[in-house]
């Protein structure tokens, strides 16, 4: 009785949210109220996430949420409150659970919960959604840090997580065929990312001096960005095809650019002359690896040599000296040995250039890593039912 009580109460509390109708979403007056509503009940949900599964089943996020941010950005209060809730509804199903449960039931309901994160994906992948999203950064970023209000620090970390997440859910085996140069959601999202800007945002975060609370979260977002890739398909992105290829891709890219520079031109002049200033700058879960569609591969290929270049000796630094000093989290360093191992094996690959990576040459750095190796292995002989992650 109680469930059906929830159920109702869920119910009334989403149908005050708003409505769609065609593509114009009408916002009821208790929305905001709704949404804190909603917020609350996910606080009090039981161990089986009954109400993030139910959320999930009447597909809120992709009906209503998307919907709001994109149309009623101006509602400040309202924009912030989503964006709190987007954040919770999109946490990795481990976070949730813990662990992949071994019980039957709770192993149902962890995969159902991890099925409701791959539709809120596909939604993402939207470059619309981004845009609003990448907006709404890069006017916090403008405010300098006196002018900055907890508020606008909380939504930039928000916004940082809620990136992160959707980035973190993992592809969904039965609907991609995971086919070599095919587009995958997550093809699909890094290219909404990067059509919105939000790839220049990450790279100026990870290397401006006022902004460096935040080096955990873009090397995170880096880390899960990469993590279908290898640094060689990067590197010999475009490479060794035949003419007949060369020249689908070469049409395909045209088309990809022409649409590329018209939204950039527009996004100039909305945003106006107040660009991120550039003197500022200073110069895993998945195993699986699949070679995506060649757009993707060479804007990728791209990020990669931009952040050498400007961003990699810098955010390694503070990355690497938060963790000596353990100011991170547990399991932290993962992110921060990928990186080390990925954007070292590109520079390798891409004309190889000491430089750029000289912050991973010190000897602080070889003394870092040679003590987590160490650790890593005595923890596999000692922690047997943990033997596998510290292998990893």
């Amino acid at each position: 009785m109680d469930l059906f009580m929830m159920n109702c109460e869920l119910l009334a509390t989403c149908s005050a949210l708003g409505y769609l109708e065609g593509d114009i979403y009408h916002k009821e007056q208790d929305c905001l109220e709704s949404v804190k509503d909603l917020i609350r009940y996910l606080r009090h949900e039981d161990d089986t996430r009954d109400i993030r599964q139910q959320l999930g089943a009447g597909q809120i996020l992709q009906n209503d949420l998307l919907p709001i941010i994109t149309q009623h950005t101006e509602d400040k209060p309202l924009f912030d409150a989503c964006i709190r809730l987007m954040v919770n509804l999109t946490q990795p199903a481990l976070l949730c659970f813990g662990k992949v449960p071994d019980d039957p039931a709770f192993r149902h309901h962890f995969l159902q919960v991890t099925s409701y994160l791959q539709a809120y994906k596909e939604a993402f992948a939207d470059e619309k959604v981004f845009t609003v999203l990448s907006e709404t950064l890069y006017n916090l970023l403008q405010l300098g840090w006196e002018e900055r209000a907890e508020e606008h620090n909380l939504l930039i970390e928000r916004i940082l997580l809620l990136v992160r997440n959707v980035l973190h859910i993992p592809a969904d085996p039965y609907e991609e065929k995971n086919v070599d140069d095919d587009a995958s959601v997550h093809d699909k999202l890094l290219w909404a990312l990067h059509m919105s800007g939000l790839d220049d945002l990450l790279k100026f975060l990870a290397c401006a001096q006022s902004e460096q609370k935040w080096s955990f979260h873009i090397l995170e977002i880096i880390s899960l960005m990469f993590k279908d890739q290898t640094p060689e398909m990067l590197v010999n992105a475009g490479q060794m095809r035949s003419a007949e290829e060369k020249q689908k891709d070469a049409d395909e890219l045209e088309l990809l650019r022409r649409k590329e520079l018209a939204a950039k031109r527009c996004r100039n002049l909305q945003r106006g002359n107040r660009r991120v200033p550039k003197r500022k700058q200073i110069a895993r879960d998945s195993e699986r690896q699949r070679r995506s569609a060649l757009n993707v591969r060479l804007f990728l290929r791209e990020f990669c040599i931009d952040f050498l270049e400007n961003c990699y000796n810098r955010l390694m630094y503070l990355v690497k000296e938060d963790l000596i000093r353990e100011r991170a989290q547990q399991h932290d360093e993962t992110y921060y040995l990928w990186a080390l191992t990925f954007f070292m094996a590109f520079n390798r690959g891409q004309n190889y250039r000491p430089d750029l990576v000289s912050e991973t040459m010190s000897i602080r750095t070889f003394h870092f890593i040679e003590r987590n190796i160490t650790n890593y292995y005595e923890m596999i002989l000692t922690d047997r039912k943990g033997a596998t992650s510290w292998y990893r």
